[in-house]
């Protein structure tokens, strides 16, 4: 008679970390398209509407300090 499967169950670590290793080796195998990606970010990052050029480079060097 043939086995169907293993006798006793895995540990749990043991699946749960195959189930890892499929799921990163997954989405490293899916192509990613970076521009869209970054554009929807960008699009993201702006404010609704685009402040007074004075204010953003005030901000900017408040920022950077």
């Amino acid at each position: 008679m043939a086995k169907t499967g293993p006798s006793r169950p895995r540990p749990l670590t043991l699946r749960s970390l195959t189930a890892l290793a499929r799921a990163y080796d997954k989405r490293v195998r899916q192509p990613r398209n970076l521009r869209v990606r970054t554009l929807g970010a960008m699009a993201k990052a702006r404010p609704s509407r685009p402040r007074p050029l004075t204010l953003r480079f005030l901000t900017g060097l408040a920022h950077a300090h």
